[in-house]
């Protein structure tokens, strides 16, 4: 649960910080410094501090969206996919053998992650079937919290629990589609009529 609660508070506390300083470069450079200082101190002296993992893992994300897109190809052929496709593979492995590793969290934010979302936003792939899944896997992502509560009151304490954790994740995920398609079909039917 502790990824709530600063997934909100973080890029506020970022925004009042933008506000304050006014000057896009140093709000940078400040940003910077405070994804260091928190990567530092909860790989040292904090480790698992909610609000520590908040401000780096924010923080490289910000600090990402400022380095300049590859454009690289050969004839029309984007060779942003290929690079992509090796983060995918070592992704993988890493989730295989990770248990070898002696910090392997660490590596992976270091490495996969920041090249994952670089990779990832480089190519505009165009396919509404991708959009769809990618929507999925964030909704599995973002409602397991309601899972983690029906957790907490014993409701999935039994050894169908997972079972039940998962059955739940996806018809929410359902529900969540399906509900956004209304409020678009009834947007679309509203403007028609006017």
């Amino acid at each position: 649960m502790w990824y709530i609660k600063w997934l909100i508070a973080v890029p506020l506390l970022f925004y009042a910080v933008y506000r304050i300083v006014k000057n896009p470069k140093m709000f940078y450079i400040i940003i910077a410094a405070i994804t260091v200082v928190a990567y530092v101190l909860q790989a040292t002296l904090f480790y698992g501090a909610g609000i520590l993992r908040g401000l780096y893992g924010i923080g490289i994300g910000v600090l990402l969206s400022l380095i300049p897109k590859n454009t690289l190809k050969i004839k029309n052929f984007n060779l942003n996919i290929v690079f992509l496709a090796l983060f995918v593979v070592g992704t993988i492995l890493f989730a295989l053998f990770n248990y070898q590793l002696k910090n392997p969290d660490h590596l992976f934010i270091l490495l996969l992650a920041p090249g994952l979302l670089y990779f990832s936003l480089c190519i505009n792939v165009n396919c509404s079937p991708l959009n769809y899944f990618g929507g999925l896997s964030f909704g599995l992502y973002a409602y397991q919290t309601i899972c983690r509560v029906l957790e907490d009151v014993s409701w999935m304490k039994d050894k169908y629990g997972n079972i039940k954790m998962f059955l739940i994740l996806v018809a929410l995920v359902i529900a969540d589609d399906l509900i956004k398609r209304l409020i678009k079909y009834y947007k679309n039917k509203k403007h028609l009529q006017n």
